[in-house]
């Protein structure tokens, strides 16, 4: 019984992804998860099926994107267009 415990705490650790999100400019909203962050941002969270998650970035006075965050742990910085 140990050793099972032991097996799904190894296996459940490596299912997280770290992101570190950054825009410029800085200080534009991400939204996913149901959650709203400011950029700069790390963010850790349990991604067990290594899901892609759906997030929308906005700032005023720029044009809103949207897409999906990646599965795997990394740094991404989003560039915003000035909106027209």
């Amino acid at each position: 019984m140990k050793k099972i415990f032991i097996m799904l705490t190894i296996l459940l650790s490596g299912c997280s992804t770290k992101l570190t999100i950054s825009s410029t400019p800085e200080v534009a909203r991400l939204s996913f998860k149901g959650q709203d962050f400011i950029t700069p941002f790390t963010v850790q969270y349990s991604n067990m099926w290594e899901r892609e998650l759906p997030y929308v970035l906005y700032k005023d006075g720029y044009k809103t994107q949207s897409g999906y965050l990646p599965s795997e742990s990394q740094n991404l910085n989003f560039i915003l267009q000035p909106s027209e």
